[in-house]
């Protein structure tokens, strides 16, 4: 599932991933998903909700996020891997 939301004003990209991550886990969760696999192409994401760090500028969002996650049996939270020039992906852990 690919989420896209328009808000007004600036945010950063890791604000904006954060948001979108909840959104795509709050309709998941309203089409009446509870198990799934949740990746994502921002790392600094993954690795804050995987340690559930709310002190972070980003504290409401991941909170929200981790919530919402504890409600759900999520399989793997990973991000994406990234494809070099030659389309061979590159194992990320």
């Amino acid at each position: 599932m690919a989420v896209c939301d328009v808000r007004k004003g600036q945010c950063s990209t890791e604000l904006g991933e954060a948001i979108a991550m909840c959104k795509g886990i709050r309709t998941s969760m309203e089409a009446g998903f509870r198990a799934f696999i949740l990746e994502t192409d921002c790392i600094a994401i993954t690795d804050t909700v995987r340690r559930r760090m709310d002190d972070t500028s980003l504290g409401n969002v991941i909170k929200d996020i981790c919530l919402i996650l504890d409600q759900c049996d999520v399989k793997y939270l990973s991000p994406l891997p990234i494809l070099g020039d030659m389309g061979i992906g590159l194992p990320m852990f």
